[in-house]
């Protein structure tokens, strides 16, 4: 993959969740000025303990008051922004609408104003392969997207944010959709639940639908894909850039191998009456885009990915209900 040389200013939001915080690892091992935006008070402290840097800075600002983000884009003056906050995923009421609207449309908008007004060479904007719904796969830049949730509405609306703003005022922009990003500090997902599960001696489980295919990416693959954008920033200017390690597995296959790389037999069960009715069935992307632009390409497979996950949750099992004896 191309890389950047030249030390450049980079601002983050979301930079202590679980990509950002490996992001702002990578930038800061590669020579990079690091400024992460923080909302909370904890921010720093979490940073550290996730990367072991403590040359970043923190600025303590809410994104959405637009005040003080343009006070602080004055001040900072960032080379690149990389959007990767957001409102995610939730069950679907008003409540969860009004909160994507806020934290994935409101939040852009504001971040891409403030880049009109303090210009950077680009804005990376963290979007998501779901804003495809039920289209056809493997996920390429032409599928035209057809969002089945709020979060999707809301991500798709960001993006036509960033294209209104790169057309109208010249703030240059990239999308990446990855699909499912998993690895060692990740949120409660499905590799928890099955982890867990086999901790507390279940020999069953049972998953809602359990035949809906995803693509899990690797975390050390996506932050690669993240860290190459700042090589190339006019070439990427308005482009599309879906991720994937491009090969579709059924959540109860990947439960499967969870419990072969535990040499343990469980039973995994679909319930086919427990599906959300914004159940996406089928995700998979082919990254073509990724390699034409990049030379990108996954290098971690699912059985090496999962092997270090599951390693990491039982030698630090904080996002784990249990602990292993």
């Amino acid at each position: 993959m191309l890389r950047e040389q030249v030390r450049k200013k980079v601002l983050l939001t979301g930079g202590s969740g679980f990509v950002g915080a490996r992001l702002t690892e990578r930038l800061l091992m590669a020579g990079h000025e690091v400024v992460v935006l923080t909302r909370q008070s904890g921010t720093p402290s979490r940073l550290l303990r996730l990367t072991g840097f403590d040359d970043f800075q923190i600025r303590q600002c809410d994104p959405l008051d637009a005040q003080q983000l343009f006070l602080c884009f004055s001040a900072e003056r960032p080379d690149i922004v990389y959007h990767l906050a957001a409102q995610p995923d939730a069950s679907e009421d008003f409540k969860q609408i009004r909160q994507v609207i806020d934290g994935n449309i409101s939040l852009t908008v504001n971040l891409l104003e403030a880049c009109r007004r303090y210009p950077v060479s680009l804005f990376v904007y963290t979007d998501s392969s779901k804003v495809y719904g039920n289209q056809p796969v493997p996920y390429r830049a032409d599928t035209l997207p057809a969002p089945v949730c709020s979060y999707a509405i809301a991500k798709l609306a960001g993006w036509n944010f960033c294209e209104f703003y790169r057309q109208h005022h010249g703030v240059p922009s990239v999308s990446v959709r990855p699909t499912l990003i998993y690895g060692p500090g990740q949120g409660y997902n499905l590799i928890n639940f099955v982890v867990e599960s086999i901790i507390k001696g279940r020999h069953e489980i049972t998953l809602m639908g359990g035949k809906q295919t995803r693509d899990p990416l690797f975390i050390d693959d996506a932050v690669e894909l993240f860290l190459g954008l700042l090589a190339v920033p006019d070439m990427v200017n308005g482009q599309v850039i879906n991720i994937g390690a491009g090969r579709e597995y059924s959540i109860i296959e990947i439960a499967t191998r969870i419990a072969l790389c535990l040499r343990v037999s469980i039973r995994v069960k679909a319930d086919e009456s427990q599906v959300r009715p914004t159940e996406i069935w089928r995700s998979c992307s082919h990254s073509e885009e990724a390699r034409a632009l990049l030379g990108w390409q996954p290098e971690v497979n699912l059985e090496q990915g999962l092997q270090r996950t599951i390693e990491s949750l039982l030698a630090s099992p904080v996002n784990l209900s249990v602990v292993s004896g």
